[in-house]
């Protein structure tokens, strides 16, 4: 198992000792734990788009827009909430199956995850 993770442990990630069969958990990988002087950035993962993702135009975003955006007609605020929050960097979606692009508005990327897997509706002739 050593020299499956090898690379990893190299790398002196923090959570390196967790990688594996939990058998492993009393070795230790590392010797220190590097001091975090600023608080990751947050994302966000949820199923429907809000409706901020519809503001995007062939002109300011980067991927496939290929169906329409299906987002809930009433904004609950949840976009504003996150710009509040000030750590949100990213908010990542689904739902719109054939859609698979990212914006930036207001400094949070809002992102499509795309399609993948036969098990839904897709596109005949897209990969």
């Amino acid at each position: 198992m050593d020299a499956a993770i090898a690379p990893v442990i190299d790398m002196k990630l923090p959570w390196v000792a967790v990688v594996g069969n939990h058998d492993q958990e009393d070795k230790v990988y590392m010797n220190y734990y590097p001091r975090q002087n600023e608080p990751a950035p947050g994302m966000a993962f949820f199923h429907i788009p809000l409706p901020e993702f519809s503001s995007f135009t062939s002109n300011n975003f980067t991927g496939v827009k290929q169906e329409e955006i299906s987002s809930p007609s009433i904004n609950s605020g949840f976009f504003y909430t996150m710009l509040e929050a000030g750590d949100v960097k990213a908010a990542f979606v689904g739902h719109d199956h054939i859609n698979d692009f990212c914006g930036k508005l207001n400094g949070i990327h809002l992102c499509y995850a795309g399609g993948s897997g036969y098990h839904a509706y897709g596109k005949a002739g897209w990969s």
